[in-house]
């Protein structure tokens, strides 16, 4: 008898603590993409519709998807499954590319080079050691565009960590700090306040006058456009 009411006790505890599951219908139309649950690698997504048994509870759900062997896209979400019913998440990538865990490697051993050239200081300003330039890197000049002939009042007006002599930067000076390996943010790393947009450059078209140089550091591309148009500024300084 003991042993019989044992036995059903153990069942009893077992069952009890035996994990409850729910369904997840992960929706994704696509390739190249693997599923993380809770920041473990889970399955290749080869399906539109892809059923996933999970313990019941919170999990945070991640998408990444391959873009080549540098950048991948990613799609994260927080999730709660129930026992009780099917949960149905369907993903959005965030716009901008995320490098791939092979190439975040390489960059960090480009980057301890890059980094005994352009040293970033406490007052928001990045100096090139080997041209002895001084850039600006603070929130404002990216909050706010302006037509060339208003980034260079911007610069030439501009009290910035002590000085009063900065300039908009000529089209070469700007060619220094693009960094070709990045992407969405195509700066050298000790820059922290860049939008991935277009940027004035002080050189105009010699073809054109009344156009002049941008840097788009999207993806560190170079171009012209005209005068009039409002781009970024970021000012620089000779040390």
């Amino acid at each position: 008898m003991k042993k019989v009411l044992f036995s059903m006790v153990l069942i009893f505890v077992t069952s009890t603590l035996m994990a409850k599951e729910g369904k997840v219908m992960i929706h994704y139309k696509g390739e190249n993409a693997t599923l993380y649950v809770d920041g473990k690698k889970s399955i290749k997504l080869t399906e539109e519709i892809t059923p996933l048994m999970l313990e019941e509870g919170d999990h945070v759900l991640k998408v990444v998807k391959s873009i080549n062997e540098q950048c991948e896209k990613h799609g994260e979400k927080e999730v709660y499954v129930s026992s009780s019913g099917s949960l149905n998440v369907m993903f959005k990538f965030e716009k901008k590319l995320e490098p791939t865990e092979a190439y975040r490697k390489l960059l960090d051993k480009k980057d301890s080079i890059k980094l005994q050239r352009f040293h970033r200081t406490k007052h928001n300003t990045v100096n090139d050691t080997k041209l002895g330039l001084m850039w600006q890197d603070d929130e404002y000049p990216s909050r706010s565009k302006r037509d060339l002939n208003g980034a260079n009042k911007y610069c030439q007006e501009l009290e910035f960590s002590n000085f009063d002599d900065w300039r908009v930067p000529t089209y070469e000076e700007f060619l220094t700090i693009v960094d070709y390996d990045r992407y969405d943010s195509a700066i050298v790393p000790a820059f922290k306040k860049t939008f991935p947009k277009r940027y004035w450059s002080s050189s105009q078209d010699v073809s054109a006058p009344d156009y002049a140089w941008v840097i788009d550091f999207g993806q560190g591309k170079t171009s012209t456009t005209i005068k009039s148009r409002r781009h970024y500024v970021r000012c620089v300084r000779e040390k």
